[in-house]
């Protein structure tokens, strides 16, 4: 059963409870069982926890804290706290640390683009990684379904759409430490973009192994195109604290508590282009068209960085 009506089932409980109780005690009954009944369903306190967390509005105020103007010698410390606790690359910084005025400013960094892969020109058949992150997982689609290593949701979930065809997906992780531009993963053109709402959970391993259908649940863009005459979309994912998304292109922000958008755009990307940004980090799914007698083999995974070849498409 999904989060979300979960607690639409204690909402009715609560009310319930009302009937016979003091609104203090119906509360706190209801938060004992609610947490309860998450733990034993997920097998983990922590994520009973977060599921009765006020995720969106939580997000959003993190979002306006990065915000803040720190003084300077405490906005450094933060800083070089943040740059030790998550491995973050300074050698890749292009502007002083001295010079953000705030934390979004470091998260929102710039970073010299001469250290990363991106070819001059791009193979047709090879999808070169959009952000510096983990590749974590990379399958073709059964059936129009989606089911690897705790992943399980169909194309239509995730895409808001009913889609035709063989098509196969891979996922990229980015850590809070890692570069939060994502970049086009080959000459891409853009036709449709979807803001679709959703939850905010957390996307680490937790949470995909727990969550069924985690990453159709999350608020997220659903970016409709073509590469090279093959049918693509490209979707970055939102997270807990992560659920502000920027697109480079158009006029679309998440998390702003407003409705789910269409916009219908074409856009050009070359290999390497900027499509968004992520104000701390999160997930970025590409899902490709596979043609007759195609398949996939991987060239790189794990830890891969802008540019890099990751997944070639094959005859079988």
């Amino acid at each position: 059963m999904y989060p979300r009506m979960m607690n639409n089932v204690f909402y009715l409980i609560f009310s319930l409870l009302l009937v016979k109780f003091k609104f203090t005690y119906s509360i706190i009954i209801t938060l004992i069982l609610q947490t309860t009944v998450y733990a034993v369903l997920f097998g983990s306190i922590r994520v009973a926890i977060i599921l009765l967390l006020p995720r969106k509005l939580m997000s959003y105020l993190f979002g306006k804290l990065m915000n803040i103007k720190f003084p300077s010698v405490m906005l450094m410390v933060l800083i070089k706290f943040w740059i030790r606790q998550f491995k973050v690359c300074t050698n890749d910084i292009v502007d002083p640390l001295q010079s953000f005025q705030s934390l979004s400013g470091f998260f929102n960094r710039r970073i010299n683009m001469d250290n990363r892969y991106i070819p001059d020109k791009s193979l047709k058949d090879v999808i070169y990684s959009p952000s510096d992150s983990v590749l974590t997982q990379v399958a073709i689609f059964n059936d129009s379904k989606a089911k690897i290593k705790g992943l399980d949701f169909t194309l239509k979930q995730i895409l808001k759409k009913q889609v035709l065809g063989n098509y196969a997906y891979c996922v990229f992780y980015l850590s809070p430490g890692d570069f939060h531009d994502f970049v086009s993963f080959n000459d891409f053109i853009s036709q449709e973009y979807t803001h679709i709402q959703g939850d905010l959970m957390p996307v680490n391993n937790i949470f995909t192994h727990k969550v069924t259908h985690l990453l159709a649940l999350q608020e997220r863009v659903v970016v409709e195109g073509s590469f090279h005459g093959r049918k693509a979309f490209y979707v970055p994912v939102g997270a807990l604290n992560v659920g502000n998304i920027t697109m480079s292109k158009v006029n679309i922000q998440t998390n702003q508590f407003t409705q789910s958008l269409k916009q219908q755009c074409s856009n050009q990307y070359k290999t390497g282009e900027t499509i968004g940004q992520f104000k701390l980090g999160s997930t970025v799914v590409i899902i490709f068209e596979l043609f007759e007698g195609e398949n996939i083999k991987i060239i790189n995974n794990g830890k891969v960085m802008i540019g890099q070849k990751c997944i070639e498409i094959v005859m079988e």
